[in-house]
């Protein structure tokens, strides 16, 4: 076993590898990528085979990732249940910071933003498998669990950010009027259809570009501020502060 006095640089990088790598990344995978994850696996264990040796093998594969699935919402309501202020600690931090990234912790509610998103991913996935028969269940718990998020994200304000919390609220509205706007298909008329169809791909598309746009300007202003201060320390660019107009007034 590697001891911190063994090889302290060696330390440091099996720490920050085990750490970061395979704690915060996995951890960040797992609640990220959680609906794709368990529509696939419940896909897979819905149509389970047993014939052939690739077949048995995706089908026992499937088996073992819906129990590992299945821990995670437990496992985040404990972990969040037994959190307290074991988040200041850096070592800690380092390596489940990711359950709780972004997150507002000085505020309780906040910490259960995602055990709420994980838990209604899996509602979502549930009723999309085995609930094809009975759509109007399917469109209840949808509607109702974006309307639950959405309450969350206004009234709690989950983030540090304010404009992560703007988008949250628009990703829930976007979903929202998606849902309602399905009523509109119900008409007789093809080509109402048609132009109903397209509205609501318009609708989705600009929330996906909106995304996309505030992902790369939180990157870019990052990278510009990392390289200010990186030209600050080296002494390329010198660090001058205009006054206030108005303070100079006085």
């Amino acid at each position: 076993m590697l001891k911190k006095k063994d090889d302290s640089k060696l330390y440091k990088f099996v720490k920050f590898f085990y750490d970061r790598i395979v704690f915060c990344m996995l951890i960040r995978f797992m609640i990220e990528g959680y609906m794709e994850l368990t529509l696939m696996t419940l896909l897979n264990l819905y149509n389970r085979q047993f014939t052939f040796n690739g077949d048995i093998a995706a089908s026992w594969f499937s088996i073992f990732f819906c129990v590992s699935l299945a821990i995670v919402p437990v496992g985040l309501v404990v972990f969040v249940y037994k959190l307290g202020d074991k988040f200041k600690d850096p070592n800690f931090s380092g390596k489940y910071g990711s359950v709780y990234a972004d997150l507002n912790m000085e505020n309780n509610l906040s910490r259960w933003y995602n055990v709420i998103f994980v838990y209604r991913r899996l509602f979502i996935t549930i009723s999309a498998i085995f609930l094809g028969d009975f759509l109007f269940l399917q469109f209840l718990l949808v509607a109702y669990g974006t309307l639950a998020s959405l309450t969350f994200s206004l009234h709690v304000k989950p983030f540090e950010d304010v404009r992560m919390n703007r988008i949250e609220v628009l990703n829930d509205l976007t979903i929202l009027f998606s849902i309602y706007f399905l009523y509109l298909f119900n008409t007789p008329n093809p080509e109402a259809k048609f132009n109903y169809g397209w509205a609501l791909v318009a609708m989705n598309l600009g929330n996906v570009i909106f995304n996309l746009g505030f992902a790369f300007s939180i990157q870019i202003r990052g990278y510009i501020k990392s390289c200010k201060n990186y030209g600050r320390k080296k002494g390329w660019i010198k660090y001058t502060r205009k006054p206030r107009q108005d303070l100079c007034d006085y």
